[in-house]
């Protein structure tokens, strides 16, 4: 009978958390990203003359070859002369590359980059561009430490680019999440969110403890607010918030 009870209870609690946590994004019948309004705000990107050429600050590029299965991705006349020579040059133009771009002449303003870019192959899917930037990420931040972007393989050829926005006075900076899959690129997370770390579990799975608020002070003893706290996932293929 306690055992009864205890996978019941069991089951309870695991329901609860599957329906405190929600997915960011979704896939539909053909297989493409759909993105959720609540969880995605506008950048500022404002009006600006002379800023281009952009200054290359950093490019990520996919090797989606370890993930390339001939039967899937080739067409037939592609598999009829397939060999390792064939394999790279489709993967490579399969390859997702991801760019991270300053304005020029804004060495001196906040951010390391101001513009996130997107390509398949040769095409550009997304362009991505906020005036205050996005920073390197923290030194205490896991397997992201001081990197400009960190990458995730959700499986089934989708992939995530996770950037932190520039700390700015007392606002929260943005995380900002992009994933691509079939060739294409959708924003699905952008909204102001504290980084307070990032740890790797045993399983492999990843949790975000994120904060949307900055706590002010009334004095160095007395907090004037709560900080308002989330976590973010990545598991089973996909992002999952609370």
């Amino acid at each position: 009978m306690k055992r009864k009870y205890l996978l019941l209870s069991l089951t309870i609690f695991f329901n609860m958390m599957a329906i405190a946590q929600e997915q960011i994004f979704s896939i539909d019948t053909n297989g493409d990203v759909v993105t959720k309004a609540k969880f995605i705000e506008e950048l500022y990107a404002g009006n600006y003359n002379n800023i281009t050429p952009y200054t290359l600050k950093f490019s990520e590029k996919i090797n989606i070859l370890q993930h390339f299965t001939p039967s899937k991705n080739l067409t037939t006349k592609e598999m009829a002369s397939y060999n390792l020579e064939t394999n790279n040059a489709v993967a490579m133009r399969k390859a997702y590359t991801i760019n991270g771009l300053r304005y020029k002449g804004w060495d001196n303003e906040s951010g390391d980059f101001n513009v996130i870019e997107i390509l398949f192959g040769n095409d550009t899917l997304l362009t991505l561009k906020y005036a205050d930037g996005w920073d390197k990420m923290s030194t205490d931040y896991g397997s992201y430490t001081s990197k400009f972007c960190g990458i995730e393989n959700l499986g089934d050829d989708t992939y995530a680019a996770i950037f932190k926005g520039v700390d700015i006075m007392s606002q929260p900076p943005y995380l900002t999440i992009i994933v691509m899959k079939n060739g294409k690129a959708s924003l699905v997370f952008n909204k102001p969110m504290i980084i307070n770390d990032i740890k790797t579990n045993a399983d492999g799975t990843k949790t975000f403890n994120l904060q949307e608020n900055v706590v002010e002070w009334i004095d160095e003893n007395t907090p004037a607010n709560s900080p308002i706290t989330h976590t973010m996932t990545i598991s089973s293929g996909n992002i999952y918030f609370k």
